[in-house]
């Protein structure tokens, strides 16, 4: 009697398990490469979000001037290219009320560049370096920020900071796909 067992898989039972391997991740690739853009693009968006809501919180609390500006370095405002807010961003104890940090100014946060391809822009606001939140909350004014890849403004996401300094995402009411500024027209993208 032959009792013996063989284990492990044959050359066949591997290359049919390889094929399916290979069906499946070419059948789910692009969707999950275009879910994890996604994700990127929301997660980015909500830093920012927290960002202008600890701003804007700050500044009530501390019963004056607190700004969110562009910044390359997470310790200084941006002096150059101010509507380019990619490369990052502060929120700091504004006590000139000037809107550009100087050493002598709580730095309260900052947030890292954004992915490789993606833009930040600003749509509506007075100033495009900075956004600033006085003592009531309130900002100096009203606007849209606009966060793009790739793939444009189809699936950019918008951050809004409207008139009494609520942080608002647009509603998309032309029914067209494409995420709005506060003012209602389309997000555009660089």
């Amino acid at each position: 009697m032959n009792t013996s067992r063989h284990r492990g898989l044959s050359l066949i039972e591997l290359m049919v398990t390889l094929a399916v391997i290979l069906v499946l991740a070419l059948a789910g690739g692009p969707p999950m490469a275009d879910l994890l853009r996604n994700n990127r693009l929301t997660a980015q968006a909500n830093a920012l979000n927290a960002g202008v809501v600890r701003a804007r919180g700050e500044a009530v609390s501390r019963r004056g001037w607190v700004t969110l500006c562009s910044s390359t370095d997470g310790d200084l405002c941006r002096t150059s290219n101010t509507n380019q807010w990619e490369s990052g961003w502060i929120v700091f104890v504004d006590t000139n009320g000037n809107g550009a940090r100087v050493s002598t100014e709580a730095l309260l946060a900052a947030g890292g560049a954004f992915a490789t391809g993606a833009t930040l822009r600003l749509a509506g606001f007075t100033n495009a370096g900075f956004v600033r939140f006085d003592a009531r909350g309130l900002p100096d004014s009203a606007g849209t920020f606009i966060l793009c890849d790739a793939r444009g403004a189809a699936r950019a996401r918008t951050v809004a900071v409207n008139a009494v300094g609520k942080v608002v995402r647009p509603v998309d009411t032309n029914a067209n796909g494409s995420p709005q500024v506060l003012t209602g027209g389309d997000a555009t993208c660089p």
